[in-house]
């Protein structure tokens, strides 16, 4: 089983990193630069892999820097990734002897999703080691590609990106390698505990859900891996999310276990007003259930990933909302105070809407409407409109203190030697 539990929330700005962060060039930050740069620059990351200094202030910094212009889409629409269709995806494969970090003592492994089809907007990752952050670079030698689309695909292609990744842990046996967390395809992300399966997934954020204005759906951009100096079981990720009216900047500290425990700290910056804002969202797939099949001309007893809502409230009562595929779009909305499960100690809401799908696959393949999406919301009580910031907002395991960027610098573990000692030499032991 894995973890996404809420902890607290405050409101952070750091606006001298932001003339630090100016100084540095665009392209070395990974961020978009101007087109007629592009042909040098993507050059240049084909043949070396990008370096740049980092943290996660600075990354936060340039994402705010980012929501002051407009959004940039940069698919790519040449070459054998665009002519790549459901059938063609389905025969890639990442080759598992090209994962990385597999030098011993290590406790993740890294493998990357393939661009095209549904995905094809590159995903950059780079590895962090003393605050520099180096770019992982991907090629067609990392993958397999089976059958006849074997002889479609250039040999020894520097990719521009990936579409996503996953992570894989010593999880379940010592001597089995099985995968522990993927993120793949805007802000999607999933993760597992030891004897688990896979269910329900986790966004990064949710914008105007169910609303006339449509739904919107940020991606991660970029990621930055950073794999315990110390050789501990725990893997720190940051990101960057984009979107026509959101930018962020995110962390995740991931600790693999029976329970796989994730704390996130995200930092939004807002370039437009925004409906809906849903924080801590929580996605699955429903069609039908044993309770409700009626008017389903199907063999199988039910369809569906979960079957329910469950909201443990902060006096430990559970509200348990069985779902449902309804004639049309609705939605339920369960006003709590700082539940255990949804949300943040602010008073807020959760949400729940139900779309109207009435078939399990259209004519034309769509994930998002393949089947019923039963989506979690925590609305939190704060601005969502243009120039807007969130700040902060901090998710952990319930009766343990969150990281905070003070923890992550240098010499942060001797705070608390001095604060023993002083309690020491107060009661005078």
């Amino acid at each position: 089983m894995a973890s996404l539990r809420p902890a607290d929330a405050s409101i952070s700005r750091r606006d001298l990193l932001a003339l630090v962060a100016g100084l540095v060039p665009a392209a070395l930050l990974g961020l978009p630069v101007p087109a007629h740069a592009q042909d040098a620059t993507v050059a240049a990351e084909n043949s070396v892999a990008a370096v740049q200094q980092f943290s996660f202030d600075l990354l936060s910094e340039q994402m705010r820097e980012l929501s002051q212009g407009l959004y940039e889409s940069h698919p790519v629409t040449e070459g054998f990734i665009d002519g790549l269709n459901y059938d063609d995806y389905r025969k890639i494969r990442f080759n598992d002897k090209a994962a990385r970090w597999q030098d011993e003592g290590s406790d993740f492994r890294l493998a990357a999703f393939h661009m095209g089809w549904l995905f094809p907007e590159p995903v950059r990752i780079f590895e962090v080691a003393d605050g520099v952050a180096t770019e992982m670079v991907f090629s067609t030698d990392d993958f397999e590609y089976l059958n006849d689309l074997k002889d479609r695909v250039p040999d020894h292609y520097a990719l521009p990106g990936v579409a996503g990744f996953r992570l894989n842990a010593q999880l379940n046996r010592p001597d089995k390698w099985d995968e522990v967390a993927a993120f793949l395809g805007a802000s999607y992300f999933r993760a597992l505990g030891r004897g688990s399966a896979y269910g329900l997934s986790a966004r990064g954020l949710a914008l105007n859900t169910g609303t006339q204005k449509g739904e919107e759906f940020p991606r991660f951009s970029r990621f930055y891996m950073e794999r315990d100096p110390n050789g501990g079981p725990t893997l720190t990720i940051y990101a960057a999310l984009e979107s026509p009216s959101v930018t962020g900047a995110y962390r995740f500290v991931i600790e693999p276990g029976a329970e796989t425990l994730m704390d996130v700290t995200c930092r939004l910056y807002f370039r437009q007003d925004v409906i809906e804002l849903g924080i801590a969202p929580m996605t699955s797939m429903f069609l039908f259930s044993e309770k409700n099949r009626a008017g389903w001309d199907d063999y199988r007893p039910n369809v569906h990933d979960s079957d329910g809502l469950r909201i443990e409230r902060a006096d430990g009562n559970v509200i348990w909302r069985p779902l449902n595929n309804p004639p049309r779009l609705t939605g339920s909305y369960f006003n709590e105070t700082a539940p255990r499960s949804f949300g943040d100690p602010l008073i807020g809401e959760v949400e729940m809407p139900e779309d109207d799908t009435v078939e399990e696959l259209p004519a034309t393949l769509n994930l998002v409407d393949v089947m019923t999406e039963a989506l979690a919301l925590a609305l939190p009580d704060f601005p969502r409109a243009d120039g807007a910031e969130l700040g902060e907002a901090i998710f952990t395991e319930p009766g343990v203190a969150p990281m905070r960027d003070e923890d992550t610098r240098p010499f942060a573990g001797l705070s608390s030697l001095k604060d023993a000692l002083e309690k020491k030499d107060e009661s005078g032991a």
